[in-house]
């Protein structure tokens, strides 16, 4: 099985991204532009800052981002995913880093993973 490390310290890097003064700020500022409301169905409940576009991802601009409710979100990303969105931005990153080497490998694994299933009662 091949790790990715380029794949997963891009994934380390956003994550602290997120979690940084800079994003917070930008974040609050579109909020506070989007009256703190979904600019969709108007819901001021579980807000989301949606990325338009990740042209200048962790140098993003105010107009790059746009807020969302989760459920809005949910349906934005199932009509038109932005398809400039980086693979480490996703939330189940760890199926993407490791990643079987080949057709051999990958039967390997689905066994191995059937077999613990069926060891379980």
């Amino acid at each position: 099985m091949s790790f990715n490390k380029k794949l997963w310290e891009k994934a380390k890097e956003f994550e602290n991204y997120m979690k940084s003064d800079e994003w917070k700020n930008l974040k609050n500022q579109r909020l506070k532009k989007d009256g703190f409301c979904c600019v969709l169905c108007k819901s001021k409940e579980h807000l989301i800052c949606h990325h338009l576009t990740y042209k200048r991802l962790f140098n993003e601009e105010i107009n790059d981002l746009i807020t969302l409710c989760k459920r809005c979100h949910n349906k934005i990303h199932k009509i038109s995913p932005p398809i400039d969105r980086p693979p480490f931005t996703f939330q189940n990153i760890n199926s993407k880093i490791f990643e079987p080497e080949s057709e051999e490998e990958k039967r390997k694994l689905i066994k191995q993973a059937y077999n613990n299933f069926e060891g379980v009662k």
